[in-house]
């Protein structure tokens, strides 16, 4: 696509179609042009096998460490922290289920 070269081995390895319809929807939500933070972040969701490695997934995605929340959003005081996780909590519930609803309709 960039023009990178690519080995023919590997061309070879890649399916011409995806193995299910979530697969397939889920690739075109990634590759498409649609205006959602965190694409990589739900497709990597998807891929994780297990309900518990989800959720513990889900969780760190959600509440990072209070020293990468300080430094991601230029807290200067940790009282700040709380407002800042609930801040960050709708937000990628918002752009998620913009993220799902794309794949389920």
């Amino acid at each position: 696509h960039f023009g990178t070269p690519v080995p023919e081995e590997a061309i070879r390895r890649i399916p011409d179609r995806p193995a299910s319809k979530l697969e397939g929807r889920l690739a075109d939500l990634l590759a498409g042009s649609e205006n959602i933070d965190g694409k990589e972040s739900l497709a990597l969701l998807f891929t994780i096998k297990g309900m518990r490695a989800r959720l513990r997934y889900v969780i760190a995605l959600l509440f990072p460490s209070p020293e990468f929340m300080m430094i991601q959003y230029g807290l200067s005081h940790r009282r700040q922290l709380c407002l800042s996780y609930i801040r960050r909590l709708i937000y990628f519930t918002r752009e998620g289920l913009k993220g799902v609803t794309r794949l389920l309709f």
